[in-house]
């Protein structure tokens, strides 16, 4: 028997066979099967899709939903972690700790220290440490910072070396080298050792080259060396070089006037400041070390004519401007510095520049400041009586020199 069935309800023909009670249950539900709206398909038969209570003929939700075509409100709930939303194959209720991430799921590769958990099993994997950034002996240092042997906390970049251990305790590159340890040496084998420091070495050779000079040798007189090394020479050391009672020292400096008197002979015995060894005078013509040198090694200083002049002729010649030779010809004072008239000769250790700075100096100055010299008035006379004294001073300078060079030459043959 054909039935139109559900009022309002788009018409479906159902057949119902009736078998006693029970009858079939026809297009509704294969029509929401077939729909694929749901997956799985929701029915394969219900009864309350057409039968409710109490009568088929009342509406109902589903009645509605189906005649609209809403075919999804019979579809069952799904539960959404039950749901690959990301594709890795998981879903949330399968473990997927990230259904967002396609590398996050049980099992995934771990990435140490990115802080995230890829496999899902709680927490990021810890990153191992490079093996040269861990302080293996405790030392304090990493190979990564120097340490070149990290199993010895002894061995260290800035550790105490051990010389000759064969061990580079300090990480250079090479073992330190050991200094030999000090000791008194004898180098001339006189029986007596040089000073050697930290160490008392016993009376001290003051000369470990030559075996003929030590504590125990004789002090050999006049030959200017310190045999016994008590440090006084020759007739400085009275005891063992008393000088003959002929020697005369009339300036009482320590040097005889004479040779054979056991020290070098001094060249000005009635000078103090004059004897061998003392300090050269720059600037007063004399021989003060008696080297047979006048004024050497002085620094001259400037150019400048006064200065030159004060420094080196003003003990002779008075002080500038009221030199004995102010007014004079500048040509004439440089000659006669060149021919060492009136003892100047000594200037001609001064460069050219500064001589005639010096004469041109004396040529153009005054002896007093309100008192003018002429040149061209001045006496042609006294002028050659002046030259005729400097010629005199320059011979007995001469005589001097020669004698004292003479005496020298005496005592070093001596």
């Amino acid at each position: 028997m054909m039935l139109r069935m559900f009022k309002g309800l788009v018409p479906v023909s159902i057949l119902f066979i009736f078998s006693g009670l029970a009858f079939g249950f026809g297009g509704y539900g294969n029509t929401l099967n077939n729909s694929g709206v749901c997956d799985p398909p929701p029915y394969s038969g219900d009864c309350n899709l057409c039968h409710v209570p109490p009568s088929r003929s009342t509406s109902s939700d589903a009645k509605d939903a189906f005649n609209s075509g809403d075919y999804a409100f019979f579809c069952p709930t799904v539960d959404p972690n039950t749901t690959d939303d990301d594709g890795d194959g998981l879903s949330e209720n399968q473990g997927d700790c990230n259904d967002n991430d396609p590398l996050i799921f049980p099992g995934a590769t771990e990435i140490c220290g990115d802080g995230i958990d890829q496999d899902c099993n709680g927490s990021d994997l810890a990153c191992q440490p490079n093996p040269n950034d861990v302080d293996d002996d405790g030392d304090g240092m990493t190979e990564n910072q120097g340490d070149c042997n990290d199993n010895d906390a002894s061995i260290f970049l800035g550790a105490t070396e051990i010389c000759g251990d064969g061990i580079d305790q300090d990480c250079n590159g090479s073992d330190l080298i050991c200094q030999p340890t000090p000791t008194c040496t004898d180098e001339d084998n006189d029986g007596f050792n040089a000073a050697t420091a930290g160490l008392d070495c016993g009376p001290l050779d003051c000369n470990d080259n030559d075996p003929a000079i030590n504590p125990g040798a004789a002090e050999r007189c006049s030959d200017g060396i310190d045999n016994n090394c008590d440090g006084l020479t020759d007739g400085q050391d009275v005891g063992a070089c008393p000088a003959p009672s002929t020697c005369t020292d009339a300036d009482q400096d320590g040097f005889f006037a004479q040779t054979g008197c056991n020290t070098v002979q001094d060249c000005a015995d009635n000078d103090a400041l004059t004897f061998p060894g003392a300090t050269e005078l720059c600037g007063d013509g004399i021989d003060n070390d008696c080297d047979g040198m006048t004024d050497e090694n002085c620094d001259t200083g400037s150019d400048d004519g006064v200065t030159l002049y004060e420094n080196n002729c003003a003990s002779c010649h008075s002080a500038f401007p009221n030199s004995d030779v102010c007014g004079e010809d500048a040509e004439d004072i440089m000659e006669a510095i060149a021919d060492n008239e009136g003892g100047m000769g000594f200037l001609s250790s001064l460069s050219d520049t500064q001589i005639r700075a010096i004469a041109e100096e004396l040529a153009n100055c005054n002896k007093d400041d309100d008192e003018s010299y002429d040149k061209d008035e001045e006496d042609d006379e006294d002028k050659r009586e002046r030259h005729d004294r400097d010629d005199h001073r320059n011979r007995n300078d001469r005589n001097d020199r020669d004698d004292r060079h003479d005496r020298r030459d005496q005592h070093e043959r001596d």
